[in-house]
């Protein structure tokens, strides 16, 4: 009997690599977390910053702690398969400060790309004439928060 293999669809490649650069950067910013508690950075991390469900899980549990994580002491076994693996996965890049302020600014720059991204599809289902209050708030908190992003981007030094 032949085995068959599913195909994604022609959106799924472009999708996934999308996605990857995301999904790195908040691994990398929890490993951070993990592996130097020390390092601020922990008090502005919102669960919006996590596009995954586990990864906010592990950033409620971060927060509860104090002192070093004892991953033996958790009792979710994902969990803590979880922070193990991040707790002995290698950094992309140096560790210290100026790494770890890079890695967080890079997180809020995908967040707000996302809630830019949620507002323009907002915005293109409005009818500018006839819902002028509505459509010229969103546009103007879109503003905002391009603004914003280009601000984050220059503190990071990606570029505008």
């Amino acid at each position: 009997e032949m085995e068959r293999t599913e195909r994604p669809g022609p959106g799924a490649e472009r999708q996934a690599t999308v996605r990857a650069p995301a999904r790195e950067v908040e691994r990398e910013a929890l490993k951070i977390l993990v592996q130097f508690p020390e390092v601020p950075g922990l008090e502005e991390l919102r669960e919006e910053h996590f596009t995954n469900e586990q990864r906010r899980k592990i950033l409620g549990y971060l927060r509860s702690q104090e002192g070093p994580i004892d991953v033996g002491g958790v009792e979710d076994a994902g969990l803590a398969r979880a922070l193990a693996e991040l707790a002995v996965d290698q950094l992309k890049g140096s560790p210290g400060q100026e790494y770890a302020e890079r890695v967080f600014l890079r997180l809020e720059e995908f967040s707000l790309s996302r809630r830019i991204d949620s507002m323009k599809k907002r915005l293109e289902r409005l009818n500018p004439l006839t819902e002028t209050k509505e459509y010229d708030a969103l546009y103007v908190e879109l503003i905002d928060l391009e603004g914003e992003r280009r601000n984050v981007r220059s503190r990071s030094g990606e570029g505008g």
